[in-house]
């Protein structure tokens, strides 16, 4: 008696000698401090888990980790110089990962002081992490190597806020990052939208929803109550691939606003993928 695996086309694109290359794909999950002054040291009160969503090892993984004013991570490797400017590389923020096994998971051990440039000015940020910074791995996905947190930081000469100010005392929902499981779709293909959320703030009490849109239409909601500080779930739902082509998919937390939250701009994530006509075999991501 024999066994078959069954290995799924997303695993592999052609090479150039018409051989099949297989794949990994790295993703990456982080977790910051609430708060910070122009010039901390952040070092390992940042935590980064890495992962690897297909059966095929990556090596030599890059991590850079960057401040930025919004959302949105470049997907290069990211400068250091010691004043602020937009994605700035954190001083020691370029750590490696000598390997990461097919289908696993790993806290990254910081190395780096990540010291938040001196002449940041006040206001929101986002602590933003990017993996295989370096391109040493070939990926089934490369738009899903980011992920983000969001920090307040204090200019050196702005007054340090009380512990219990009302903004502290709030919650905060903040989108992780969302993706989609099978990520190679076909018209009539089924498949599992996701989305991981944290409260980044203080307990929440009250009850709200989360959301999911394709191409802006709504598929999905859910209710939720109180979330205590800190807890992160990824709520999945179904959905059938139909028209072929470029499609977004959608999260938005706390749809309505009935929470107030102490920031309103980390609630919602967009991210583009393609539906390919029934019998195609797609080599490539959608640029």
């Amino acid at each position: 008696m024999f066994s078959v695996s069954i290995i799924s086309a997303a695993f592999f694109a052609a090479a150039p000698n018409g051989f099949c290359q297989a794949k990994s794909d790295l993703v990456a999950r982080i977790k910051c401090l609430g708060s910070a002054i122009a010039g901390q040291d952040l070092g390992t009160s940042i935590i980064i888990e890495l992962g690897n969503t297909t059966n095929v090892q990556a090596n030599t993984i890059g991590i850079d980790i960057v401040l930025s004013k919004d959302t949105v991570i470049p997907l290069k490797a990211a400068v250091f110089q010691p004043n602020w400017s937009e994605d700035v590389l954190l001083k020691g923020g370029r750590e490696f990962v000598e390997k990461i096994g097919g289908m696993s998971t790993i806290t990254v051990p910081l190395k780096g002081a990540n010291t938040i440039p001196a002449d940041t000015p006040t206001g929101l940020y986002y602590i933003g992490v990017f993996v295989d910074s370096t391109n040493n791995n070939s990926e089934t996905n490369e738009r899903n190597n980011t992920a983000i947190c969001p920090i307040n930081i204090l200019g050196k000469d702005a007054p340090t806020p009380p512990e219990d100010s009302n903004q502290s005392q709030k919650p905060d929902l903040s989108v992780g990052k969302i993706w989609i499981t099978p990520l190679r779709l076909f018209t009539g293909s089924r498949t599992s939208l996701h989305c991981s959320f944290q409260n980044v703030g203080a307990d929440l009490k009250g009850t709200w929803k989360i959301v999911y849109l394709i191409d802006g239409v709504e598929v999905y909601t859910q209710n939720f109550g109180d979330i205590a500080a800190d807890v992160s779930q990824d709520p999945s739902a179904p959905w059938t691939a139909t028209n072929p082509g470029i499609h977004k998919f959608g999260c938005i937390l706390d749809q309505g606003n009935n929470i107030q939250e102490s920031s309103e701009r980390n609630n919602k994530a967009i991210m583009e993928f393609r539906v390919h006509p029934r019998g195609a075999l797609p080599i490539a991501n959608p640029k």
